[in-house]
C-alpha cells in the first residue's frame, strides 16, 4: 500500500523577479527593502514559503546571510515571523535623512546669498526644500506642512518678501494682529503668491533686457532702478499682477494671460513692443462680426409671345388698293399725281 505523504503532489516554488533587478539588502533601510520585495514576490505569485527560501538571495553581504540563516523565522518557514525579525535587528539602523534643523540649515543657506530673487533660484529652493518636508511629514517630524511656512518664507531677500506681503494683504489672505503684525497663510496660499509674482518678475527681468538691448545709449546707469511700471499699461507704481485695467479687461473677455505672454479672444499671441501698452493692442482689436448678405430679388409677370394684330384679307386688300406707292407699282394710270405749278420769274405780271 502506498505511503501517503508520498503520494501528496509537491508545490512548486515561483521564482521571485523584481523589475529593480539590482534590489540588495545592505544593512540599512530595512523596511523599504521589505516593501519592495514583497510587492515583487505578489506580483509574480509566490507564497510566503517562497519568500522566505529565496530572500538569502537578495542579501547584500554574506554576513547578513548568516544572520537571516541563523533566524527562527527562516528555519520555520514562516515570513511573518523573519520579517519581524529583520525589522527588529536591522530598523534600529536606520539612518534619520532628515531633521526640522535641515530647514532652517537650508533658509540660512540662501539668506547668506542675499535671499532668493529670481525664478532660477526659487526652483532650486523649492526642489531641496520640498523633499525635506515630505519626510518630515511622512515621519511625523511635523504635524502639518504649514509649521514649515516660516522657513519658507524668510529664504527670500528682504525686497521680494514685502513684495510677497502686499499681494496676500490685498487678496485678503493675511490675519492682522492686535498688535498690527500680520501672520503668513498657509503654505498654499504663500506659493500661490510667490508664483504670481516671480512670473511677474521674470516677466519685468525679461522686457528690461530686450529694452537694453534695443536701446543701449537709453540704458539706465548701473545700480539705479527707475519706478516700477505697468507694461500692460504703461502707468506707474504697480505691475501687471495688480493692473486694476488688466484685471478689468480679463472679466471683460477682453484678453487673456498664460504666464508672461497676454493672448487675444481669437487666441492670437500680442507681440511686445515697448513703444505702445499692451492695452493698445487690446483696445483697437475688433472682432470679425460675420453679416449676413441681403438677398435681393426681382419678380415680375410672366411674358406672353406678342403677335400681330389678325387682319381679314378685305381689309388687307382695301388698304393696300389706297396705299398710293402700291398703285405705283402696279403702274395704274389713275393714280392721281401731285399737282404741278410754274414758276414765273419775278417781276413779270
Amino acid at each position: 500500500m502506498a505511503d501517503p505523504a508520498a503520494a501528496a503532489p509537491v508545490a512548486r516554488m515561483v521564482k521571485i523577479k523584481p523589475q529593480d533587478r539590482a534590489l540588495k539588502f545592505t544593512g540599512s533601510r530595512v523596511e523599504a527593502f521589505l516593501r519592495q520585495y514583497e510587492l515583487a514576490a505578489n506580483l509574480d505569485g509566490a507564497s510566503d514559503e517562497d519568500k522566505v527560501l529565496q530572500i538569502p538571495s537578495f542579501l547584500g553581504s554574506e554576513d547578513i546571510q548568516d544572520a537571516v540563516w541563523d533566524m527562527s523565522g527562516y528555519t520555520s518557514k514562516s515570513w511573518t515571523t523573519l520579517k519581524e525579525q529583520m525589522i527588529e535587528r536591522w530598523g534600529q539602523v536606520d539612518v534619520v535623512r532628515y531633521t526640522v534643523a535641515d530647514l532652517q540649515s537650508l533658509k540660512d543657506a540662501w539668506i547668506a546669498k542675499g535671499g532668493i530673487t529670481t525664478l532660477e533660484d526659487y526652483r532650486l529652493f523649492k526642489s531641496i526644500f520640498d523633499v525635506i518636508l515630505s519626510y518630515l511629514i511622512r515621519y511625523q517630524h511635523l504635524s502639518s506642512e504649514d509649521l514649515s511656512v516660516d522657513y519658507f518664507f524668510f529664504a527670500f531677500s528682504a525686497g521680494f518678501q514685502q513684495r510677497i506681503k502686499s499681494y496676500l494683504v490685498k487678496k485678503k489672505a493675511m490675519v492682522k494682529t492686535l498688535d498690527g503684525r500680520y501672520l503668513l497663510p498657509a503654505l498654499k496660499e504663500l506659493r500661490a503668491a510667490v508664483i504670481s509674482e516671480m512670473e511677474e518678475e521674470s516677466f519685468e527681468q525679461r522686457l528690461k533686457k530686450e529694452l537694453a538691448v534695443s536701446s543701449p545709449a537709453a540704458a539706465a546707469p548701473s545700480g539705479s532702478r527707475g519706478p516700477l511700471v505697468c507694461y500692460y499699461c504703461h502707468r506707474e507704481g504697480h505691475g501687471t499682477a495688480r493692473c486694476f485695467e488688466l484685471k478689468k479687461d480679463k472679466e471683460e473677455k477682453l484678453v487673456e494671460q498664460k504666464g508672461t505672454n497676454f493672448f487675444l479672444p481669437n487666441g492670437a499671441l500680442i507681440p511686445f513692443d515697448a513703444s505702445r501698452p499692451i492695452r493698445h493692442v487690446v483696445a483697437s482689436y475688433q472682432p470679425q462680426v460675420s453679416s449676413a448678405t441681403t438677398e435681393f430679388r426681382t419678380t415680375c409677370g410672366s411674358l406672353d409671345p406678342w403677335y400681330p394684330p389678325a387682319v381679314s384679307s378685305q381689309a388687307f386688300s382695301g388698304a393696300y388698293q389706297s396705299d398710293p406707292c402700291a398703285q405705283e407699282a402696279r403702274g395704274d394710270q389713275n393714280l392721281t399725281r401731285p399737282q404741278q405749278f410754274q414758276l414765273l420769274p419775278l417781276g413779270r405780271p
